[in-house]
């Protein structure tokens, strides 16, 4: 079984970190005894700040190689804090070196089988990333040259990564999670990508299999909403799903 390994830069989007109470609580640690009065941060403009600088020192580090898990957490947490600068571009160029590193390639083939010991899972945290990167990249403008070597460091990262995302992979090692983030989460890329029909194939088939009732609400609110457009077939067997599952 796999579980959750989001970065708690994540977790500010869902609101989970009730940011209002941790600002206020921010301000009454800064009028502390021996502390200068202020105003308060912002929790998440204050993780964003010691999140670059400790990106800083990591990348700059002489120490042992960062492993393919801490890459990961520190690429979706520059995703999510909205670190889009030569900094982007330095973890960028990491996870790709690393992944690259990873990936097993047939001696009668340029193309990859996909990198050894990365998960459904957590390519589906870093397909979600990249789709927020790709509104950074937007930003910045088509001038940019951090922009311009982010889209190649990144087209290089969904290469990689896009095996890991496959239907057969999905259904040997994906999970209900891994499903969710890439149809809720970052629907065009997976449509971009050409992930989507597979992913719906794993949902119809696989609905009453570690999907919660929560993940259905939100897939048929997303369906409602035309943010996700389920097939017929897909949409009886979540609704179905739905009903037989218990209320807790």
């Amino acid at each position: 079984m796999e579980y959750s390994t989001e970065p708690v830069a994540v977790f500010f989007e869902s609101g989970e970190l009730c940011p209002e109470k941790a600002l206020r609580f921010c301000g009454e640690e800064a009028s502390g005894v021996g502390q200068v009065e202020g105003p308060p941060v912002h929790p998440r403009e204050a993780l964003r700040q010691l999140h670059k600088a400790t990106l800083e020192k990591q990348l700059a580090s002489d120490g042992p190689p960062l492993t393919l898990s801490a890459l990961i957490n520190l690429f979706v947490s520059s995703a999510f804090l909205d670190v889009g600068d030569d900094l982007m571009v330095a973890i960028l160029s990491a996870l790709n070196s690393t992944l690259l590193n990873l990936s097993p390639r047939s001696a009668s083939s340029s193309s990859s089988a996909g990198p050894r010991c990365v998960t459904p899972l957590e390519a589906s945290s870093v397909a979600v990333a990249l789709a927020r990167v790709e509104s950074i990249v937007t930003q910045l403008g088509k001038t940019s040259t951090a922009a311009s070597r982010m889209k190649e460091e990144m087209g290089s990262v969904e290469r990689a990564l896009l095996p890991v995302l496959q239907p057969d992979a999905l259904l040997a090692r994906g999970s209900a999670r891994c499903v969710m983030r890439l149809l809720c989460d970052c629907p065009s890329w997976t449509r971009r990508c050409g992930l989507e029909e597979g992913c719906l194939r794993a949902l119809r088939d696989h609905a009453g299999d570690g999907f919660t009732r929560a993940n259905l609400e939100r897939l048929l609110r997303h369906n409602a909403s035309n943010l996700l457009l389920l097939p017929a077939d897909v949409k009886e067997s979540v609704e179905r799903c739905l009903v037989e599952l218990p209320i807790r």
